[in-house]
């Protein structure tokens, strides 16, 4: 099981001078808030040849400048330094957070197309798509300011702590005792806004969900009519998302308006010592001045550390989101046996399947399929017809029984390596590209062009067998634009193509008229002599000639 923290420290371990780069980066820049401000009352002390609280700090970092000649030459320094590290860490935390997201994209992406039909559709696809938008972003500001950031604060604030104390020790241990005041005010804050954000979080993914599948189907919506009642239950939705993000708004205004309260709140602690304790620890006006103008200058980065629960919060639960999807179970592609030859004999033995042990639908199915040969399969509608289809593909795993094709067991074979032997012809399984040759052909290689044209030809898809610029018609996205007919011609040539061994129609005949039917026919039955060809359908053309027919 792959984890956060695996997946942090080996992104970290291989883009590690990324990450040290950036870390120094952001302390110096820190450094810099501060020095830049300071710088100035050296320019004061020059000019009016008087001592100022800034000029002092400056002497606590051993920074000097005698002449107004050597301030300006300091200043345009600070300010370059200041410009390059800005650019720097800007470009490089994009870098970092860039280069984990697009590893992380990838890795998702992969994990997905490597579940099980099955386990895929445990959850519907519209709410996977939150995961590539705002779970990546969070994920993106978890690294850079949850971590990279925090990190380079935490460091600067040592330093910082460090003069405090050289300048006066009794107040540097007084301003260190409000962190963990801070903390423990915030943490029952932060509990509460973790289960805000989930809320949120959930609510979104619901509405995502939604509007993906109204709009996938709207043609159903425009043809029943059906505008209002999904209007209204969107509104339901909607409004449940309002209240959640809401609360979440109430919850995170209360924590960060605690900020700034701490900080001058801390301020107000040194003031009241000051006060009280002053003779008796020794503190001078300028110690005075020095830590609230270094506390003043540090807001920034104080602020940013009082900041990072949030994003910590809700980088966890993008994390949690994400790694719940890629360590869902995955179909081995590798198996110690490779099918090699393939004749084309499938047999079941004693097969059962259904969604699960209460609602069983094939139950111990026995039979054979003989290699070089048309087979219907037909039945009632929702007899399980298609299932079957599906148990062959391994698309589906029985509940009990074997399938075998040749003398392979299923078990002992990935589906993957199944899956090259086995085409199939079905609407479930929609075309994917917006042009010809994208949508019927695997790797749109150029040495398979006239096979194309061809079969495409052969199927009355193509008016002409030579002319190639049919592949290259813009078809819409998964072939919109095109008729059902067309597509299912389409369908026909993409598994054909393949020229697999196993080909498995599913109601191949509908949405076809009659002269693409024929031409259909007499292509099966050509390829009948070399090709298994099993059909599920309740009924088929008189012409086509079947050699073996399965009741179910």
């Amino acid at each position: 099981m792959i984890t956060k923290y695996e997946l942090i420290k080996n992104f970290f371990r291989e883009h590690s001078l990324w990450v040290i780069a950036t870390f120094l980066t952001g302390v110096s820049n820190s450094v810099l808030n501060v020095l830049l401000p300071l710088s100035i009352g050296k320019f004061y002390e020059i000019i009016f040849h008087d001592n100022s609280t800034k000029g002092k700090i400056m002497s606590l970092l051993h920074i000097e400048a005698s002449s107004i000649e050597t301030f300006f030459i300091l200043f345009g320094l600070l300010l370059i330094l200041k410009w390059m590290f800005t650019w720097f860490e800007r470009y490089s935390i994009g870098v970092i957070t860039e280069k984990f997201s697009k590893e992380m994209r990838e890795l998702l992406f992969t994990s997905q197309l490597s579940q099980s039909v099955t386990t895929f559709g445990l959850k519907a696809p519209g709410r996977y798509l939150l995961r590539y938008s705002g779970d990546l972003s969070s994920i993106q500001r978890y690294i850079s300011r949850g971590i990279i950031y925090f990190t380079a604060d935490i460091v600067f604030i040592i330093l910082a702590l460090f003069m405090f104390y050289s300048v006066n020790a009794k107040l540097a241990l007084a301003l260190i005792t409000m962190f963990p005041v801070a903390f423990l005010i915030l943490i029952p804050l932060n509990k509460k806004l973790r289960a805000t954000i989930t809320e949120k979080r959930n609510q979104q993914s619901d509405n995502i969900h939604f509007i993906s599948n109204r709009l996938n189907s709207f043609f159903t919506i425009k043809a029943f009519n059906r505008e209002t009642p999904e209007e209204n239950a969107f509104a339901k939705r909607s409004r449940k998302y309002y209240d959640a993000s809401m609360a979440y708004h109430r919850i995170n205004s209360l924590y960060q308006s605690f900020q700034p309260l701490l900080i001058y709140a801390t301020i107000g602690l040194i003031l009241f010592i000051v006060y009280n304790y002053r003779h008796v620890y020794h503190i001078s006006r300028s110690d005075v001045f020095v830590f609230i103008l270094l506390m003043l200058y540090m807001r920034t980065v104080l602020k940013r550390i009082l900041q990072v629960h949030v994003i910590w919060q809700s980088g966890k639960l993008s994390f949690e989101k994400l790694l719940n999807i890629v360590n869902q179970p995955k179909e081995e592609r590798a198996t110690e046996i490779e099918i090699k030859k393939t004749e084309g004999e499938i047999v079941f033995d004693d097969v059962s399947y259904g969604y699960n042990d209460n609602n069983i639908f094939i139950k111990n199915k026995s039979f054979r399929i003989p290699a070089r040969s048309i087979t219907h399969i037909s039945g009632n509608h929702g007899s399980g017809k298609s299932s079957l289809l599906k148990l062959m593909l391994r698309l589906a795993n029985p509940l009990s029984g074997n399938i075998f094709i040749d003398d392979v067991k299923f078990d002992n074979a990935s589906a993957f390596q199944l899956r090259k032997k086995i085409s199939l012809v079905s609407t479930e399984a929609p075309l994917l590209g917006n042009r010809v040759y994208k949508c019927i052909s695997y790797n749109n290689s150029d040495n398979k062009r006239q096979q194309a044209v061809e079969l495409l030809y052969k199927l009355g898809y193509a008016k002409d067998p030579v002319d190639e610029s049919v592949l290259d018609e813009n078809i819409g996205e998964g072939g919109k634009s095109l008729s059902a007919g067309q597509r299912k011609l389409l369908c026909f040539a993409r598994a054909l193509l393949t020229n697999k061994k196993i080909i498995l129609l599913d109601d191949p005949f509908a949405d076809s008229d009659i002269q693409s039917t024929e031409k259909i026919i007499a292509l099966l039955n050509e390829l009948k002599r070399k090709h298994t060809i099993v059909i599920a359908s309740t009924d088929l053309p008189a012409s086509l000639n079947v050699d073996h027919a399965i009741k179910i």
